[in-house]
């Protein structure tokens, strides 16, 4: 979707930067302010809602790929009603990444329900050389990585770079405060790196208040 952006014409770059230089500032300051529900809907209302319909084209984008997945016609209800709530998702997962990386220690560990397979990570942390950890993009990545670099030890991600500045800037910002080290890639190829011969869970479990959508 970022590469579609960048390709707009330059009306449309210089409105992204400006729509996302007054919103993300917004809501990062006002995730840990203002009530939780507040913030789900402003970001889902206010943000996502007007984007995807002044930007109709990435909604079918998403239509296109349910639709491919699901078997139905891009204007099933179905499809619809999914392709919004991934939207909405997406917008979510924003707001509980700048909100939990705010979050001193002692009140995200109060947050954590269970930890599972702690003894795996134990385990490959003292074997000396290094640990990779793989997300299927289960949840929020963002938060099991501010999880483990506020309770365990940095950590270091391998992301592609935002085109938006202020996205950017922001994103950087609030991975530091819980110890999380972006490492930007790009498109050129890479070694592959070798893996285990066996994999082990590893997983927190956080509570968060239910939200409408």
């Amino acid at each position: 979707m970022q590469v579609k952006m960048a390709g707009s014409p330059r009306i449309l770059q210089a409105f992204y930067r400006l729509y996302f230089a007054f919103w993300i500032p917004t809501l990062v300051w006002a995730s840990t302010r203002w009530p939780l529900g507040l913030m789900y809907w402003m970001a889902r209302d206010l943000v996502m809602l007007p984007f995807n319909l002044f930007r109709p084209k990435y909604l079918r984008a998403v239509k296109g790929n349910y639709a491919r997945i699901l078997g139905l016609p891009p204007d099933h209800p179905e499809v619809r009603r999914m392709a919004w709530q991934m939207g909405y998702e997406h917008a979510y997962h924003w707001i509980d990444f700048f909100r939990w990386s705010q979050f001193s220690p002692d009140a995200l560990r109060e947050a954590i329900v269970t930890v599972e397979g702690e003894e795996h990570l134990t385990g490959a942390r003292h074997s000396g050389r290094g640990t990779l950890l793989l997300t299927a993009h289960m949840g929020n990545p963002e938060v099991g990585a501010i999880c483990l670099g506020t309770n365990f030890e940095p950590v270091y991600v391998l992301y592609w770079r935002d085109r938006f500045a202020t996205a950017e800037k922001f994103r950087t910002r609030m991975r530091l405060r819980g110890n999380v080290h972006g490492i930007a890639v790009d498109a050129s190829p890479f070694s592959v790196v070798p893996t285990p011969s066996s994999a082990r869970a590893f997983a927190f479990t956080i509570r968060c208040p239910a939200r409408s959508s």
